[in-house]
């Protein structure tokens, strides 16, 4: 390997093209060894096995969140804190699905009527107000 600590070989495993992983780990900028850097079976080995070891820690899977809120809400039961056991039991709920958090919609009331000419103001009192209200302008 070109160098023992690995550097170009890391930059690669992050998705850097083999000439920036070059010159970031301090090579002076040359695209021929860094093609032959890249094309080495070794570095494609150790490349892989990187990215793979990366993959696998930073995998945040549902199930892995599911476990940890029943974990939480487990030692929230025994600690007598119940409040923080409903949390963590809302969270699962969530998580699979079974709540939806709904935001309420106030504007609820507004009703728009679209018409080929505009109402005059005799027409909008017969249909908007009540018998006997004084509509005037």
């Amino acid at each position: 390997m070109l160098n023992q600590n690995g550097r170009p070989v890391s930059g690669i495993a992050e998705g850097k093209s083999a000439t920036e992983a070059y010159e970031a780990a301090g090579y002076t900028p040359n695209d021929g060894n860094a093609t032959r850097l890249k094309g080495n079976e070794r570095i494609k080995r150790r490349v892989a096995e990187l990215q793979e070891r990366g993959a696998a820690e930073v995998a945040v899977t549902l199930q892995g969140l599911i476990e940890e809120a029943t974990d939480i809400q487990t030692k929230a039961m025994a600690d007598g804190k119940y409040s923080a056991a409903i949390a963590a039991l809302t969270v699962k709920a969530k998580l699979a699905g079974l709540l939806v958090d709904k935001a309420e919609n106030k504007a609820n009331n507004v009703v728009y009527y679209i018409a080929d000419k505009p109402m005059t103001m005799d027409e909008w009192a017969q249909k908007w107000c009540s018998a006997g209200e004084n509509v005037s302008n």
